[in-house]
């Protein structure tokens, strides 16, 4: 089941999947090494730990390792085929993290231009 019928059954994408075209495995592959990502993970995810700190380092947990466990699935790929996966990534870890990067974005706060 390929992404495009995946719209069509489940009627939820990101953003980012409906202007690029990337299948969820994609999506959750560029997810776990991206900085904003892991920030969340570390920092405001229901799965943030004192104990456990995500990132691409050596002392620390590859964000892939939470999404198989959260999907429960053996590989990313499952994403695209498995619907249960994908409703789970969709909920639990997609709708999440795209409020919480919508909040981040919308509270910075806006620089002022003066013209002298």
């Amino acid at each position: 089941m390929d992404l495009l019928l995946l719209r069509i059954v489940w009627g939820q994408t990101s953003k980012e999947q409906q202007m690029s075209g990337l299948k969820l495995s994609q999506l959750a592959g560029m997810w776990s090494k991206d900085s904003a990502f892991i920030a969340y993970l570390n920092d405001k995810s229901p799965r943030q730990s004192e104990f456990v700190r995500y990132g691409t380092g050596s002392d620390e947990i590859d964000p892939a390792v939470l999404i198989r466990a959260v999907c429960d699935i053996q590989s990313r790929k499952e994403l695209d085929t498995n619907r249960s996966a994908a409703i789970r990534f969709d909920l639990e870890i997609r709708q999440p993290f795209m409020a919480w990067s919508t909040n981040k974005v919308s509270a910075r706060p806006h620089s002022i231009s003066s013209k002298v």
